[in-house]
């Protein structure tokens, strides 16, 4: 069945290009965050830093057809295999076919190794941010 053979490629193409994305931005993201720092004033730090997470976002999701998580679109795919009316050999094909692009792209350890820039310059901001809030609040409240 073509269609569910097309939905299969056109699935694995979309993590494909989500993860490549997020490559890219990795580095922006840690050059941007970085320069938020390099403002001297409190809520113009904050206002650059709440920008950068703005453009990061449209940069990675604009244009990108997730209706539903890869997850769930993986669910639905497999549904849509079980509800056809085709011969079991081929639906096992189909099921080894989403097997493999989950264990090559879903995994958590998969994911994290394909998107390692990315979630290094995530860390990055999140544990900069946590600390830019502790001196924030240490010298709204000295003790």
């Amino acid at each position: 069945m073509k269609s569910i053979e097309t939905r299969i490629s056109k699935f694995e193409a979309r993590i494909i290009e989500h993860y490549r994305r997020l490559d890219q931005e990795s580095i922006w993201l840690f050059i941007a965050v970085i320069g938020c720092w390099s403002i001297t004033v409190n809520w113009l730090q904050i206002l650059a830093l709440l920008l950068v997470f703005y453009f990061l976002s449209r940069n990675v999701f604009d244009g990108l057809e997730l209706k539903s998580s890869h997850k769930q679109e993986l669910n639905k795919i497999n549904e849509a295999i079980k509800k056809t009316s085709i011969a079991e050999k081929e639906k096992e094909n189909y099921y080894g076919k989403l097997w493999k692009i989950e264990k090559s792209h879903l995994t958590i350890p998969k994911t994290i190794k394909k998107n390692i820039k990315f979630f290094a310059s995530l860390t990055f901001a999140a544990i900069s941010s946590a600390y830019f809030c502790d001196n924030l609040i240490k010298n709204i409240y000295p003790h």
